[in-house]
């Protein structure tokens, strides 16, 4: 017996484009989840410090709990950095082609702002924070 067209699951059903989607979105937002939680480590060493951080004062290892914040900051600046290609490939073919589906152009736009905003803090090192961050 074969299935008619009409008993198929339809492609935007089918869980692996669900998946894709899910992580298509996903490596849309890591550059705003990085952003924030750089900025949240900031203001918690700015709190501790009294003062902006600079290059070993204070050491990123030793702010907030233990450095909770710090190696999940370096992690994901490593994957954000590591999904740019794909990133802008796939918010580029949605704006140019309208390609693909699961993709608005809002968010192609988010998140070109969001690498955007992530390659001038960490290019710039605006206020010698990468350099902390690097110590």
């Amino acid at each position: 017996m074969s299935q008619t067209a009409d008993d198929r699951p339809s492609p935007e059903n089918h869980w692996g484009m669900r998946l894709l989607s899910w992580l298509a979105k996903l490596a849309l937002y890591l550059p705003w989840i990085w952003l924030v939680l750089f900025a949240l480590f900031v203001l918690a060493a700015t709190a501790q410090g009294g003062h902006l951080p600079a290059y070993g004062s204070p050491d990123p290892k030793d702010v907030g709990f233990g450095g909770f914040l710090y190696y999940p900051i370096i992690v994901l600046l490593l994957i954000v950095m590591a999904t740019i290609p794909i990133g802008v490939g796939l918010a580029a073919v949605k704006l140019l082609r309208d390609m693909p589906a699961y993709l608005s152009r809002r968010e192609a736009l988010a998140y070109l702002l969001g690498i955007g905003l992530v390659l001038l803090v960490s290019i710039s090192d605006f206020a010698g924070l990468m350099t902390w961050l690097g110590d």
